[in-house]
Formats: structure tokens, sequence, C-alpha cells
């Protein structure tokens, strides 16, 4: 592979993550939640969830990670939760008044910037990114994640114990072709 592709995808890697760290910070600082929280008000105010399910399609995510932003959302009083009117086994989640003004005062989440920017673009690229994108975290040992701005406490204590030795981890021992540069560092 030739060394200027490689520096295009970092390029592109850096500046994305970078784009989305910054938002994702202007949203906490402005709203005073975390981003995936804004992005889980951002999906209500477009209409109550009648189920966690509803809401994990909704933000493209899956039921257990929007569980937990929901429940924090909960305890702040930005929604209100309540047994579904045609099944009580099903809660509907609504955003409240008082979530509806911090959307108010937040931009736009980076969640959502990025949505918008994939709808931007052919769906045939779309596509080719989401596979290329699954093959990477498969070559590089990464599991699905929760929420995008959305990590439980325990998830930054417990990454890397998720992969069961350290072996798993890559390095140069497991994986030779890894570059070796002169200060040590990859």
């Amino acid at each position: 592979m030739q060394p200027e592709t490689v520096a295009r995808v970092l390029s592109g890697v850096r500046r994305l993550e970078r784009g989305l760290r910054l938002a994702a910070r202007e949203g906490e600082r402005a709203a005073g939640i975390s981003a995936a929280q804004l992005f889980c008000l951002e999906k209500l105010a477009e209409g109550p969830a009648p189920s966690i399910s509803d809401l994990a399609a909704r933000t493209l995510t899956d039921r257990s990670s929007v569980s937990v932003v929901v429940d924090r959302l909960a305890a702040a009083g930005l929604v209100k939760r309540t047994p579904a009117p045609d099944d009580r086994r099903r809660t509907e989640t609504r955003i409240t008044k008082r979530g509806l003004a911090v959307l108010a005062r937040a931009p736009l989440s980076p969640t959502a910037a990025l949505v918008k920017g994939l709808e931007r673009l052919a769906s045939r690229s779309v596509r080719a990114l989401g596979v290329t994108l699954a093959a990477l975290n498969d070559e590089l040992g990464y599991t699905d994640a929760a929420m995008l701005f959305e990590e439980a406490a325990e998830d930054a204590d417990s990454e890397l114990s998720n992969r069961t030795t350290n072996s798993e981890i890559p390095n140069r021992t497991t994986n030779p072709e890894l570059p070796v540069v002169s200060n040590g560092r990859r």
C-alpha cells in the first residue's frame, strides 16, 4: 500500500475525530449533557418513543446503550417514562419541557451532524465506508461500542479487559508487520 494512501486515510480519521470531539465538547458546554444524550433528545423532540426498541432504532444503536442514556436523561428530568397506554409492559419515553429547553440552547449533536453528512454522500460510498470501517474494526479487534460520546464509566476501565488476554491486543509480537519507529512509538 502506498504511504500517500495511508497518510490520506489517517488525515481523514484525524479530521473526523477532531471535528466530532470538538462538536461534542461544544454541545456539552452549551447543554450541560453528553452528546449522546443530546442526540436522544433530538430524536424524542420528533415525537415520543413508544418503546426503548423504537428509540434505539431512531438513534441507530442498540437497546442497552440507549437505555443507559434514557436513564440518565430521566434522572435529570429531561425525559419522562410512562407505561404505554396500550401495553403496560412497554414504557413510552417523551421529552419534557425541561428537555425541550435544553435542546433549544444546544447546537446540533455531532451524531446528527454525522448522519446528515452521510446522507449527503452517494449511497454506494456510504455502503463502502461501512464495509471498510467494519473490516478495520475487526482487524484491530475492536468490539461494539455504546452510543457515540456516551461511554459508561466501567467501559473506560475495562475496555482492554474485554479481550481475553493481552496477547489479543495488537502489538509487534503478535503482529510483526507493525512498523517500528525510532522513538519506539508506532
